[in-house]
């Protein structure tokens, strides 16, 4: 596990934001209100018949993610230029009942915590 936060820790270190990401950045976080319902990307990886999610850092362009979970926003905070989502999972990846995420089971009910500033969303705006 230690591996996997270090590269999270990289991936978001020396990732600094120009002045129009961050606008649009806290443009995007302010526009979402409780109740609403947003998609997250994972990767999973497996190890000793358990499956980890990995996170996505919102850096990336990538657009095929391994698993999508849709999830419900049921708390909004942000400290420190950090734009956190409480989330309740309302949907898993296919083929997946739960996963451990930050040393705790993700599964459908369950809520876990999403820093927008540094791991990625997916936005569907009509």
């Amino acid at each position: 596990m230690r591996l996997l936060y270090l590269q999270i820790f990289l991936l978001t270190f020396n990732t600094a934001f120009s002045q129009t990401e961050y606008k649009e950045l806290k443009k995007t976080f302010k526009s979402f209100a409780i109740g609403d319902t947003i998609r997250i990307p994972f990767g999973i990886s497996k190890s000793g018949g358990q499956n980890y999610f990995t996170v996505w850092s919102n850096r990336t362009d990538e657009t095929k993610f391994e698993c999508i979970v849709e999830g419900e926003i049921v708390n909004k905070s942000s400290k420190k230029n950090a734009y956190l989502l409480k989330i309740k999972v309302i949907e898993m990846c296919k083929g997946l009942e739960q996963a451990i995420l930050n040393n705790e089971n993700i599964g459908i009910g369950s809520t876990f915590e999403h820093n927008m500033k540094y791991f990625k969303i997916i936005i569907d705006r009509n």
